[in-house]
């Protein structure tokens, strides 16, 4: 009797080291020509607080987010940023880390006459963005980024082969950004003024508090930022709620007789359906952009490349494929010093 207990305990011993395992991802990264291990390594979920560092042999253990579609990033000083699509991650992961080129296309470096602090003024301006909480963010290496401006396409471009570090004190976050490509359009108008044609620019990133203790006034001020943001309407349409938390919805008169836009239910221009291992799935069923004001107040527009005119939304608002929307109005003017984590308001 007492060899059967001990059995049963051991089934049940290794049955819970086993479940254990399935909750966490460990791996250990290496350089990929010494194979030697590397010491504090990044490792976190794209966009959120979670995250980890490796130890002195190398070693690392993240907890599983399975409501959380963020790729997993491996990131180091020096060495090329690794990126894993959450359908693509083992739960043991070797990872060998290659060094990066610091070489730039000869075609920018021959075509740039422009200061540095023009080009960087430009760069902060809309990197950071133009509003009250950009005047409270630093970028604390900013010697590290590499801008030129391209005559040939009239164009402005970044490079940075450390990660941006910004010290956000209007959110109260820290915020590491590896940089993947950043570009400013310009175009001159009929009236002869330059201006700013298009923005874009993609990377990785991962927040950090601070303070060890939050303040009541990052509290607020997070609070006013994530009210009527792109999270905030991502996560009040997967939960099919947009109407009480005072989104509206407009659409372009469909007779052509006008340009003008009529308000209209949200289930009228959404789809919204829950599909296994994807979270929300979203047909939005107009050619035409949709505008989305906020509370009577703020005004964006959203529009899909794609189509099947179809995006998914998982648990924390994350929506994908992040390449095919857009967004104009307040939604297309936020940047990097108006952004906030993933997983604010759901899980610290």
């Amino acid at each position: 009797m007492e060899k059967n207990k001990s059995l049963i305990f051991s089934f049940f011993f290794l049955l819970a080291i086993s479940l254990y395992s399935q909750t966490n991802i460990d791996g250990k990264v290496y350089d990929q020509l010494t194979k030697l291990p590397l010491e504090g390594v990044s490792i976190y979920y794209d966009g959120t607080t979670f995250g980890t560092i490796t130890d002195e042999k190398g070693f690392f253990s993240l907890e599983i987010k399975n409501n959380l579609e963020s790729p997993l990033v491996v990131s180091y000083l020096g060495y090329e940023t690794r990126v894993y699509e959450k359908s693509k991650l083992d739960l043991h992961l070797e990872i060998g880390l290659v060094e990066k080129s610091t070489s730039l296309d000869e075609i920018f470096l021959t075509n740039d006459d422009w200061s540095r602090n023009k080009k960087l003024n430009i760069f902060k301006r809309e990197f950071l963005g133009n509003t009250v909480s950009s005047l409270d963010c630093k970028i604390i290496n900013e010697k590290d980024i590499r801008i030129v401006y391209n005559k040939n396409d009239d164009a402005l471009y970044a490079f940075c082969n450390t990660p941006i570090i910004i010290e956000n004190k209007y959110l109260g976050y820290e915020l590491i950004y590896n940089l993947v490509e950043f570009e400013v359009k310009f175009k001159t108008s009929l009236n002869g003024f330059r201006q700013t044609e298009r923005v874009f620019y993609s990377g990785t990133s991962n927040f950090k508090e601070l303070n060890k203790k939050l303040k009541k006034k990052y509290i607020k001020k997070r609070k006013a930022i994530y009210n009527g943001s792109v999270l905030h309407f991502m996560r009040c349409l997967a939960g099919k709620q947009l109407s009480e938390n005072y989104f509206q919805v407009f659409i372009k008169d469909s007779s052509g007789k006008s340009k003008l836009y009529f308000q209209t239910s949200p289930e009228k221009v959404f789809y919204i359906k829950e599909i296994k291992g994807k979270g929300t799935q979203v047909n939005i069923l107009e050619k035409e952009p949709v505008t989305i004001r906020f509370n009577g107040l703020s005004q964006s527009s959203i529009m899909i490349n794609d189509d099947e005119k179809v995006f998914y939304i998982d648990d924390y608002g994350i929506y994908s494929p992040i390449d095919k929307l857009y967004f104009g109005g307040d939604f297309g003017f936020n940047r990097i010093s108006t952004m906030l984590p993933s997983n604010y308001g759901i899980e610290n």
